[in-house]
Protein backbone atom coordinates (compact mmCIF):
# COMPACT_ATOMS: atom_id res chain seq x y z
CA UNK A 1 0.00 0.00 0.00
CA UNK A 2 1.12 3.52 -0.73
CA UNK A 3 2.56 5.15 2.46
CA UNK A 4 0.57 8.36 1.90
CA UNK A 5 -2.66 6.38 1.50
CA UNK A 6 -1.85 4.34 4.58
CA UNK A 7 -1.29 7.52 6.61
CA UNK A 8 -4.57 9.01 5.33
CA UNK A 9 -6.48 5.89 6.36
CA UNK A 10 -4.79 5.93 9.76
CA UNK A 11 -5.61 9.63 10.24
CA UNK A 12 -9.25 9.04 9.29
CA UNK A 13 -9.56 6.17 11.76
CA UNK A 14 -8.04 8.32 14.51
CA UNK A 15 -10.59 11.10 13.77
CA UNK A 16 -13.42 8.57 13.89
CA UNK A 17 -12.18 7.19 17.21
CA UNK A 18 -12.04 10.68 18.71
CA UNK A 19 -15.59 11.57 17.63
CA UNK A 20 -17.78 8.57 18.48
CA UNK A 21 -20.87 10.77 18.85
CA UNK A 22 -20.62 12.08 15.30
CA UNK A 23 -19.63 8.78 13.69
CA UNK A 24 -21.29 5.77 15.33
CA UNK A 25 -19.62 2.38 15.02
CA UNK A 26 -20.59 0.24 12.02
CA UNK A 27 -22.30 -2.32 14.23
CA UNK A 28 -24.68 0.21 15.76
CA UNK A 29 -28.40 -0.50 15.44
CA UNK A 30 -29.41 2.66 13.44
CA UNK A 31 -26.83 1.96 10.75
CA UNK A 32 -27.76 -1.72 10.52
CA UNK A 33 -31.47 -0.88 10.26
CA UNK A 34 -30.75 1.60 7.47
CA UNK A 35 -28.75 -0.96 5.54
CA UNK A 36 -31.39 -3.63 6.14
CA UNK A 37 -34.11 -1.37 4.70
CA UNK A 38 -31.99 -0.54 1.65
CA UNK A 39 -31.14 -4.20 1.14
CA UNK A 40 -34.81 -5.22 1.27
CA UNK A 41 -35.77 -2.50 -1.21
CA UNK A 42 -32.99 -3.50 -3.59
CA UNK A 43 -33.91 -7.17 -3.32
CA UNK A 44 -37.57 -6.57 -4.17
CA UNK A 45 -36.72 -4.16 -6.97
CA UNK A 46 -34.45 -6.85 -8.46
CA UNK A 47 -37.29 -9.40 -8.28
CA UNK A 48 -39.86 -7.09 -9.88
CA UNK A 49 -38.99 -7.82 -13.56
CA UNK A 50 -39.09 -11.57 -12.90
CA UNK A 51 -42.46 -11.30 -11.16
CA UNK A 52 -43.90 -9.30 -14.06
CA UNK A 53 -42.53 -11.84 -16.55
CA UNK A 54 -44.07 -14.80 -14.71
CA UNK A 55 -47.42 -13.04 -14.28
CA UNK A 56 -47.52 -12.31 -18.02
CA UNK A 57 -46.43 -15.86 -18.82
CA UNK A 58 -49.17 -17.31 -16.61
CA UNK A 59 -51.77 -15.01 -18.09
CA UNK A 60 -50.77 -15.96 -21.65
CA UNK A 61 -50.72 -19.67 -20.90
CA UNK A 62 -54.21 -19.50 -19.36
CA UNK A 63 -55.50 -17.63 -22.42
CA UNK A 64 -54.20 -20.31 -24.80
CA UNK A 65 -55.65 -23.21 -22.80
CA UNK A 66 -59.28 -22.24 -23.38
Amino acid sequence: MNPATSENIWAASVRMAREPDKIPPANSKPINMKHMKETKNNFFMALLPYAIFFLNFESCSKAHLF
